[in-house]
């Protein structure tokens, strides 16, 4: 893998971001220097042309040519970036050589290299200033003139320290980074097997839908809300008839098919807005939340002939079918008596004769 891969850099982004800075520092240079000629009263056209023009152009047609190669290279347009920086330092040193310590920008293409994390590019931009320095100073007497034969030894070994200290930071900052993604990746690994682990906790495993707890846990708090919001709630209890004849005729696992089928049924059936769950063997509840209760029968009605209609090859071409019981929630009312008002309707159904729904609508109050 690529370090620039590993890193998740974005080079280009990086290399356009570099050749903006260049721009203002070069607006930055100008301004600067025309204050500067200015305020000592030596702005005529020599100091003009001598530390606003050429080196301003000089620089402008670097940037240029930058601004050119930017758009033809896709890659490898890193080294671009140190060479212009080279070049621009370079132009700067000559223009104010005057200046003490004027060299020490040989400094900054390093520091440039950093933001790439390579250590070979840090030795290569690290060589080329040298070079820089060495090529320009010979060529240029008044730069050649103010160098002592200690400037000659010392700025290159700079040149290397500085290296050596780029490339240890550098290195640091990779291990930093590495460390923050292995603990973000064991992060996310952790919160992933909550959430496994939390699904399984409150999922019934055979159907699919939430269990018993995952009910109670949602319809205690659906209820805090439907009294403080004023929505409507219902809940309806959901069992298939003759199930334990089915397990006795067809075995368990015939059965165990019949509940997931039931289960896919539901779960087609229901809203995104509803809460289906397996309350305990053969019998299911689904929670209604802002629908009414004409709108809460027709689902139940669709699922009801949806469970009749289904085949069951296990059964031999037996069909089943499901009693429903539903009760809307009243206020104040508590979630175990809310269950148990839809267990009794239910139960009614079975005694009416089964495959049907029952309410508070259609039969008695219990």
């Amino acid at each position: 893998m690529k370090q620039d891969d590993f890193l998740g850099l974005n080079n280009r982004r990086w290399n356009r971001k570099s050749l903006n800075s260049f721009w203002w520092m070069l607006l930055l240079v100008l301004l600067v220097e025309e204050i500067l000629l200015l305020i000592s009263r030596g702005g005529g056209w020599e100091a003009q042309l001598k530390y606003l023009i050429i080196p301003g152009g000089i620089n402008f047609a670097i940037l240029c040519v930058g601004e050119f190669l930017y758009l033809r290279l896709k890659s490898a347009y890193h080294w671009v970036i140190v060479g212009m920086t080279t070049l621009i330092c370079s132009v700067l040193i000559v223009a104010h050589h005057r200046l003490d310590y004027i060299q020490a920008l040989w400094i900054l293409p390093i520091v440039v290299s950093i933001m790439y994390f390579q250590r070979r590019f840090v030795v290569y931009t690290a060589l080329m200033n040298v070079f820089a320095f060495l090529i320009v100073t010979a060529l240029f007497p008044v730069l050649r003139d103010r160098t002592s034969m200690v400037e000659w030894l010392a700025i290159p070994v700079i040149l290397a320290v500085s290296a050596f200290i780029a490339m240890n930071s550098m290195e640091r900052g990779m291990e930093l980074l590495q460390e923050l993604r292995m603990e973000s990746v064991d992060k996310q690994n952790l919160m992933i097997q909550n959430v496994i682990k939390d699904k399984m906790v409150r999922t019934d495993p055979l159907t699919g839908l939430y269990n018993r707890a995952a009910l109670n846990e949602h319809l205690e708090m659906l209820l805090r809300y439907a009294d403080s919001e004023g929505f409507s709630l219902h809940v309806a209890m959901l069992d298939v008839d003759f199930f334990k004849s089915v397990n006795d005729t067809f075995g368990h696992q015939a059965g165990d098919q019949v509940l997931k089928r039931m289960a896919s049924v539901i779960r087609e059936g229901v809203g995104s807005s509803d809460f289906a769950a397996r309350y305990g063997g053969e019998e299911f509840t689904i929670v209604f939340t802002d629908r009414t209760l004409g709108e809460v029968r027709q689902v139940l009605e669709r699922i009801r002939i949806n469970m009749e209609l289904l085949e069951h090859p296990e059964l031999g071409g037996r069909r089943v079918t499901i009693s429903i019981g539903l009760h809307p929630y009243g206020k104040g009312m508590e979630a175990n008596r809310l269950l148990e008002h839809a267990d009794a309707y239910l139960y009614q159904a079975k005694r009416k004769g089964r495959n049907r729904i029952c309410d508070h609508l259609t039969t008695d109050e219990v």
